[in-house]
């Protein structure tokens, strides 16, 4: 009885340790201007190599990017004119969750098994919850056109703000959030590339560049974009 005494209080201590562990994230890259502040700190330029603690504010400037190992093999890359917060990561076991709030901007997550080991990524917007598990994808916030997610590999899990699933993304298929809350799945898409196209273009660069007005920048003025303190909060 003792010695079973002892060997639960030995395995509660160990799994106390490994749950409680300080966990870090390294930036691997880094390019353009990239400003970060580590909960109730100041703001501070990134470096790669540069360890980060487990809350942390980043704001990326006009033509800056930055990428966060998660774990081995898994990453989060954040693109230019992006404000995200990662805040703090849950351990379950076999598996590590980030939790990360996008509030504008462009990121891409990959989210892979190592091992035993799970990596699970939840992109917070304001009208939703993306989840990562074992998949890739982006999420492009513009706050006049809603929230693109697009998958590449995997399934990418779509949930409403309540957390009641709505869609399963599939590799290669995109879905949108639009700013009053409503949901676009994979078949608006679709039909809207089949049906839609203006009759007046035929060119496929012609073609191209009229869907890739949903993705312009926040301004098609490139000078508006620079970065500056109009973008921190």
């Amino acid at each position: 009885m003792v010695k079973k005494i002892l060997f639960i209080i030995l395995s509660l201590n160990v799994l106390h340790c490994v749950i409680s562990r300080e966990i870090q994230y390294k930036i691997v890259e880094k390019k353009g201007i990239v400003d970060i502040r580590f909960k109730e700190g100041e703001w501070q330029k990134a470096e790669v190599d540069q360890l980060i603690p487990i809350y942390v504010e980043i704001l990326t400037g006009f033509h800056s990017q930055l990428t966060i190992e998660i774990t081995k093999g898994s990453y989060l890359t954040i693109n230019q004119l992006s404000h995200v917060i990662i805040n703090e990561e849950v351990e379950k076991f076999e598996c590590c969750i980030t939790n990360v709030t996008l509030l504008r901007g462009y990121l891409l997550a990959n989210a892979k098994r190592i091992s035993n080991e799970k990596n699970r990524i939840f992109i917070y917007i304001e009208n939703g919850i993306i989840e990562f598990n074992e998949a890739s994808g982006e999420v492009y916030l513009r706050e006049d056109k809603g929230t693109f997610i697009k998958a590449f590999e995997g399934k990418v899990k779509i949930s409403n703000k309540k957390k009641l699933p709505i869609l399963n993304l599939k590799k290669d298929e995109i879905c949108c959030f639009l700013p009053n809350g409503a949901f676009l799945d994979s078949d608006y898409f679709i039909r809207r590339n089949i049906n839609i196209k203006p009759n007046n273009l035929i060119e496929p660069n012609k073609i191209t560049a009229y869907y890739d007005q949903l993705f312009y920048y926040y301004t098609n003025d490139p000078n508006s974009n620079d970065y500056n303190d109009q973008f921190k909060p």
